[in-house]
Parts: structure tokens; sequence; C-alpha cells
């Protein structure tokens, strides 16, 4: 079962990654579209302006579904060796407006996602016996969204990377190995907590040559309109 931290910030972590050593920004070998999807209960919250349905409705012990979507040619790829805070410590990092976030409760869905972009990332770091990676979309004072979850004894299913495809339940994680976090604020004062239920990762790769091919097809399509048109004339 997965232990609750308090407040462990995403923003903190973050933090870490951008006073990294050693920083090295790249681009990946093709464009990538990635989903992170959590699913749980929620921990604690009170609905009190019916953003998930009836106003003032306690939400705790209601099934959510939490999707992350990250599109790695909008978002800022790069990776990290090192950090002043843990020489050890390595990972890669998606940052910026690719990232966005989508909450479902009771059948309503919220989005999330910083028109700037700078608080949208997603991210993993790893060393011998511990991963760490996190999701997050918004900022204040539009509303954010935030997921974190961190393992002193990791295993062979846990990520390396962000573009890892994976599955996990909190069954998954030996007695007091795994700490998680989530948390979510709307404007107006609304908030709440979510608990870990699972988390699954897709990575599906976009063939660099495919937005040609798609060009080439609209192209030809555009050459047979024109002919028909002119014989037509």
């Amino acid at each position: 079962m997965l232990a609750w931290n308090g407040l462990n910030s995403v923003v903190g972590k973050l933090a870490v990654a951008g006073a990294a050593l050693w920083l090295v920004t790249a681009s990946p070998a093709s464009a990538t579209i990635i989903t992170a999807t959590y699913t749980g209960t929620v921990k604690e919250s009170l609905d009190s302006t019916g953003v998930f349905g009836t106003p003032g409705a306690d939400l705790a012990g209601v099934g959510y579904s939490l999707v992350f979507t990250i599109d790695d040619t909008v978002g800022t790829y790069s990776t990290f060796h090192g950090t002043l805070f843990d020489p050890i410590l390595s990972g890669d990092q998606i940052i910026g407006g690719g990232v966005s976030a989508a909450l479902t409760i009771n059948g309503h869905s919220l989005a999330f996602g910083d028109p700037s972009g700078l608080r949208d990332f997603d991210w993993v770091a790893s060393k011998p016996g511990f991963v760490s990676f996190a999701h997050a979309a918004g900022s204040m004072p539009t509303g954010y969204i935030e997921a974190t979850m961190e393992s002193t004894n990791p295993g062979s299913g846990f990520p390396t990377s962000v573009y890892t495809a994976l599955a996990l339940s909190a069954s998954d994680c030996p007695a007091a190995s795994c700490t998680s976090y989530a948390a979510f604020f709307v404007p107006g004062g609304f908030h709440g907590y979510l608990n870990f239920g699972s988390l699954t990762v897709a990575a599906t790769p976009i063939p660099a040559a495919l937005p040609l091919l798609v060009s080439a097809l609209g192209g030809l399509g555009f050459v047979g309109w024109r002919r028909k048109k002119a014989e037509a004339a």
C-alpha cells in the first residue's frame, strides 16, 4: 500500500532537475505522444461549486481518472546527469506547452494546462535503489494538477525515462518502499487530493515521414481537384 507524503511539491523536484550540474538539451529521434493515465479514488475533496457534479458534494471515495498528454514536438526535451543536490541522480524531462491534463470525476472532466508552459512537465529521475517520476499541468491562479511517485525499491517495472511504457498498481510497491502525492486546485478555492490506484504510461512514436506523407497526399488531392475543375469548365 502506498504511503502518503505531506505536501511533497513537484515544483521542488523540478528545481532539482533545473539545478543539474550537466544539462544536455536534445531532441528525441522522432516525435512522440505520451499518455500517463492515473486511476484511483479521491482522498479528500469537498466540491463546493459543483465542478464535478452536485455543489457541496463530498467526493471522498469517488473514483477518478487523470490523464496527462505529453507532445514532445511542442514541449522541450532534455536530459540531466547529476544535480547540485545529488551528483548520482540522472534522468530526463519534457517541459512546456506540450503537456496537458484532464481530470474526470463523476463523468465530468476538467482540463489543466499553463498557457505559458512554464509549469507543465513530465519528469523522471533515478539512481541505484531509487526512482522518482512526476507530472504537472497548469499554474496559479488558473488551476493546476500534479502527481508524483517515488520508490526506494523500484525493481524493473519502474520507469527509467519519460518514454518508458509501464503499468503500475499499488500492489507493485512493497510496504514502505513507495510514496505518492497527487493534488489539484481549481480557481475559487476548490482543491482536492487523490489516492493512487494505478498508472499506465504509453509512448507512441510518430514517424518523422508521416507529416511529409500527409502533406504529399494533400497535394495530390489538390492536383486532382484542380484537374476535375478544369475538365468541368
